[in-house]
């Protein structure tokens, strides 16, 4: 047995299941593919369809089922299964070193994927990136399963959360906006949509500095303007100081100078980066997993 299978798991898991009614519930949290073996595969999906039909689970109705649904013969490996595990008591247990091995499983062939990938020249190394973070992916859905019961009691917590000022979601700054919209969520995609030059850069850096303001950790992603255009419209946005003049130099008056230290102390204090050279989605998504920001404005 290797760390990417677990043939006893497998066939105990399938024995319990076979046996008692308890471990059935696993059927909700693994799937057929979870299963390297692969008779053990054709009982899992039989004794699901058995379920599924509210028909009678033993030795004999899930040899029929697999039968008619995969043409061969499993009660040899029925038999085998049922001798292995003597008790369903511990089915959990089995259902987790199954699942784990399914999910070592996912991820090694994926990175294994990836890396073949990337000793051919001809690869996109940005391509070989995406396939390896997509093997990551998979390997963490691997297994899981959520039901409506679940995701509802979820979304009913996340109401009362937010009812007592607890909720996840990033407040823009502007009143009118986080009114319709409820504010930024996790996960969520929010588009800014405009004609060129009427301002959505402008928006989408307010809306970055105001969640910073409240404390949230902020990635701006830019191709458009460099780091001393953003700092000059921080330092314009805090002190009141026209962009205009804070460009020229020559136009700022005395008085406006202690302004614009005040505004350069309170803007370092704020947690913001920025990248300029990330040109593709892959690359994007490499540097917000590296440093994991609770918002990104691209």
């Amino acid at each position: 047995m290797s760390a990417i299978t677990n043939e006893a798991a497998e066939a105990v898991l399938i024995g319990a299941m076979l046996q008692w009614p308890e471990p059935r519930r696993h059927l909700a949290e693994l799937a057929a593919e979870d299963f390297e073996q692969p008779q053990a595969r054709d009982c899992f999906n039989a004794i699901a369809s058995l379920t599924a039909q509210r028909a009678g689970i033993d030795f004999l109705t899930v040899g029929a089922e697999a039968q008619r649904m995969f043409g061969h013969d499993v009660r040899a490996y029925l038999l085998e299964c049922s001798r292995r595990c003597p008790t369903g008591v511990n089915s959990a247990s089995y259902a987790r070193l199954v699942a784990e091995a399914s999910r070592r499983r996912t991820l090694y062939h994926g990175l294994r994927s990836a890396a073949d990938k990337l000793l051919q020249a001809t690869e996109d190394v940005d391509a070989a990136a995406e396939n390896a973070r997509q093997a990551l992916a998979a390997m963490r859905r691997a297994g899981r399963a959520v039901t409506l019961a679940d995701a509802l009691g979820a979304a009913y917590e996340g109401t009362s959360r937010a009812a007592r000022g607890e909720g996840g979601a990033i407040s823009t700054g502007i009143g009118l906006l986080d009114h319709l919209t409820g504010g930024l969520h996790p996960t969520q995609l929010a588009i800014l949509g405009a004609r060129p030059g009427v301002g959505k850069s402008a928006l989408g850096m307010e809306i970055a500095l105001n969640a910073a303001g409240k404390g949230k950790r902020v990635l701006i992603c830019s191709l458009e303007m460099s780091s001393d255009e953003y700092a000059q419209r921080v330092m314009a946005r805090k002190s009141g100081v026209s962009l205009r003049a804070i460009r020229s130099g020559t136009e700022v008056g005395d008085q406006q100078w202690e302004a614009l230290g005040d505004a350069l102390n309170d803007g370092a204090k704020l947690p913001v980066e920025f990248t300029f050279d990330v040109s593709t989605p892959e690359r994007l998504r490499g540097v917000v997993e590296a440093s994991a920001p609770d918002l990104v404005v691209v």
